[in-house]
């Protein structure tokens, strides 16, 4: 069984428009005002992204499987990549908001969590600060499924699976917190000033296609220096063996 290197399919990879630029840097400052801010790592601009699904595989006598299928499912199931732009083509450009949820919204949950909780969290675990938007309908201002339904689509039509199931999060790793001290108090409350924040400072923007890139890696963190990017359109270019 054959993994060697691996890829994945992700969105705003490598240079960000001056507008989502301005709103990483935003959340960059409310960090360094904590205490939390010299254990603090960020990510270069460039390398903060949207996993939309990833493109992890084994090779067995030439044949392209599924890495997330073996996982979760127990099966070896070939991907198939015909028709595989069409797809990602009926379901862009997306409309993702982040922030603008108030305590009390509960029209939908991420985790099982409201979306005021789940727009901005550190992970205890992991270390990882992490941010997340949902697709909206920009006329009806409505959360909508279309993430959900694009990975949903990529299983039954290309046998693609997301890592996570019934996802519909658009999920941006900022950077990791770095050390081994006990940061519980001060992960509360930089939580809640952002939560506070992004409720405040709502922000929607659109996903096209041409957002969309494939990035072949060494470290899932998708570092600049060791990672190679194709543009969505560039998809046929893209060697999985």
């Amino acid at each position: 069984m054959k993994t060697s290197t691996q890829k994945t399919l992700v969105a705003l990879y490598g240079p960000k428009e001056k507008n989502f630029q301005h709103f990483i840097q935003n959340i960059w400052n409310l960090i360094k005002q904590s205490p939390l801010h010299q254990y603090f790592k960020p990510y270069q601009l460039p390398q903060i992204h949207a996993t939309i699904i990833g493109l992890e595989k084994f090779v067995e006598e030439g044949k392209i499987y599924n890495a997330n299928i073996w996982k979760k499912k127990g099966r070896k199931q070939e991907m198939n990549f015909e028709g595989f732009i069409d797809t990602f083509n009926s379901f862009f450009p997306m409309t993702i908001q982040f922030g603008g949820f108030e305590e009390t919204y509960d029209a939908f949950r991420s985790l099982d969590q409201k979306a005021f909780i789940r727009s901005f969290q550190i992970n205890e675990t992991t270390g990882q600060l992490v941010l997340i938007g949902w697709p909206i309908n920009k006329k009806t201002g409505k959360v909508e499924n279309q993430l959900l339904l694009l990975r949903d689509s990529l299983f039954f039509k290309h046998q693609i699976l997301h890592k996570y199931q019934k996802d519909n999060d658009f999920f941006l790793v900022l950077g990791h917190l770095d050390g081994d001290q006990e940061f519980k108090e001060e992960i509360l409350r930089l939580n809640e000033t952002i939560r506070r924040y992004l409720l405040k400072n709502p922000i929607q923007f659109t996903v096209t296609d041409k957002d969309l890139s494939i990035v072949q890696y060494e470290k899932e963190t998708l570092e600049i220096a060791s990672s190679q990017q194709w543009t969505l359109k560039d998809f046929n270019k893209v060697k999985f063996c």
